[in-house]
């Protein structure tokens, strides 16, 4: 049986909160053992994330790669 729409949401938000409970521990431990300043990397997050605004959003590139058939 094919998966809803809001089913593979809801799974695709579930695996989400793990990729980013994932990231946070990581940056935890690099953090405590001093590889990594959290101040220097919000101000390069926050400028790789400017730099991606000024890229075509991902759902444009996935509505193009749906009207192309397979």
């Amino acid at each position: 049986m094919a998966k809803s729409r809001r089913q593979l949401i809801r799974e695709l938000a579930e695996e989400l909160d793990i990729v980013d409970e994932m990231f946070d521990v990581l940056l935890e431990i690099l953090e405590e053992k001093g590889l990594l300043n959290r101040d220097d990397f919000d101000r390069r997050l926050r400028e790789r994330l400017n730099r991606l605004a000024n890229l075509r959003s991902l759902r444009e590139v996935a509505g193009e790669y749906e009207g192309k058939g397979d």
